[in-house]
């Protein structure tokens, strides 16, 4: 009877921590939603809007950071419909365009939908940081994926793996 009980609670206690430990947060804005891990924190403290560019604000962990953007373009431009000779020549035009940043293409995520986005890695006075950037109807969500303050140690395979996670919870909002 004891070892039933105790076996009871063990369960019960797991299924709480399931609950409403370490579960999926979602971040859901006008243009996309992202769904992210528990382990992650959401500070809307940075969210501002200058002219066309509308930061949501910061997504942190302990040792990583992602300001989360949305931009709208003046073009209706979406990656997926791109072919691959313009896809390319898109990636030229970007690392040209911040060439002043040592932008360079370093791989293509995909979303859980299939939506494609570009990954960058970009260094700005602050130090290096990735930039991940999916555009859907003229609409650019970028992701600028940085270690947070006082961290030194990141790698960039861990900058790596928490964009492919970010590009897992991200997709657009039907219309």
């Amino acid at each position: 009877m004891k070892k039933s009980v105790v076996c009871f609670l063990l369960v019960l206690v797991c299924c709480l921590l399931c609950a409403f430990g370490a579960g999926a947060d979602t971040l859901s804005t006008e243009s996309f939603t992202l769904t992210y891990s528990g382990e992650y924190r959401f500070d809307a403290s940075y969210a501002e809007t200058n002219g066309p560019v509308e930061s949501h604000g910061l997504l942190l962990s302990s040792r990583l950071a992602a300001e989360i953007r949305a931009e709208k373009l003046d073009i209706p431009l979406s990656l997926a419909s791109l072919s691959e000779s313009d896809r390319l020549a898109y990636i030229r035009d970007f690392e040209d365009l911040f060439s002043d940043e040592d932008a360079a293409f370093l791989d293509t995520l995909t979303t859980a939908t299939g939506e494609p986005f570009l990954l960058f890695s970009m260094k700005d006075e602050d130090g290096p940081y990735f930039l991940m950037e999916a555009i859907r109807e003229g609409v650019a969500a970028d992701f600028l994926l940085y270690a947070r303050s006082g961290v030194r140690d990141v790698s960039n395979a861990e900058l790596v793996d928490f964009a492919r996670k970010l590009a897992e919870g991200f997709r657009w909002n039907e219309e």
